[in-house]
């Protein structure tokens, strides 16, 4: 399991934009707005996978930054 950062970022991507299509596509518009059990899994998987891909976004900045400065890696 030895990928580049870059595998990982697009995988949560992936996951996170499946996540919201998911809600999306079953999300209830009509009163009483009960979601169903696939449209909270699709939202949670979307606000997960999301804050996932932010994290990665920022280690790779951090490391880009480390690289252009001439700080070593850790």
């Amino acid at each position: 399991m030895d990928r580049p950062l870059g595998f990982w970022a697009l995988l949560t991507l992936v996951l996170a934009v499946a996540g919201y299509a998911v809600d999306k596509g079953f999300a209830d518009n009509t009163p009483p707005y009960d979601e169903p059990t696939i449209a909270i899994i699709g939202w949670a998987f979307f606000m997960l996978f999301g804050a996932a891909f932010l994290v990665l976004c920022a280690i790779g900045l951090v490391r880009l930054a480390r690289r252009q400065w001439g700080r070593p890696e850790l």
